[in-house]
């Protein structure tokens, strides 16, 4: 299982649709950066990645310690 810290948030979204409106929130890209492992893309909002965490676990109503993700 991929760490989710390299999830892209292309994978994210696939998965967890739900998603999308965390991102839009916190001003990241999930078009042009969509490619962009979670912590890079974070990064490159200025998003603590502790923040982005329990946001995303929020909208997908599980922890991503226990999430699937089939990397691609």
């Amino acid at each position: 299982m991929k760490h989710i810290a390299n999830w892209t948030v292309n994978e994210t979204l696939a998965h967890y649709p739900a998603t999308m409106d965390v991102f839009n929130a916190l001003g990241m890209d999930t078009c042009c950066g969509g490619d962009l492992p979670l912590l890079e893309a974070a990064s490159y909002a200025n998003v603590a990645w502790p923040a982005l965490v329990r946001a995303l676990e929020g909208a997908i109503g599980q922890s991503l310690d226990a999430a699937q993700v089939n990397a691609r």
